[in-house]
């Protein structure tokens, strides 16, 4: 059986610095930066095959998908997988 998770996190830990010419915000790099790191964590971890992270923060969405549903055959999650287990996780 496949083992997967989501993990939404809310976080409101992270200042706001949104830029106008086009380049990504402090708060975005931060987000991305802490989906990576999570995701790298859990992935180390016995039984992770994969894992998806979607962060909703001051009316913004991110959505990242790391690693392969099955080792070796490389169908990667993305926005309409159906996994098995979900948690939630707010900080």
């Amino acid at each position: 059986m496949k083992k997967l998770i989501i993990v939404l996190m809310l976080s409101s830990a992270f200042a706001c610095k949104e830029t106008s010419d086009g380049k990504r915000s402090e708060l975005e790099l931060s987000i991305e930066q802490s989906m990576d790191r999570n995701a790298d964590s859990l992935l180390s971890k016995k039984g992770f095959n994969s894992v998806s992270i979607g962060v909703y923060k001051n009316g913004k969405t991110f959505t990242k998908h790391y690693s392969e549903l099955d080792k070796g055959k490389g169908n990667t999650p993305n926005d309409s997988t159906i996994y098995e287990i979900v948690s939630l996780i707010a900080i």
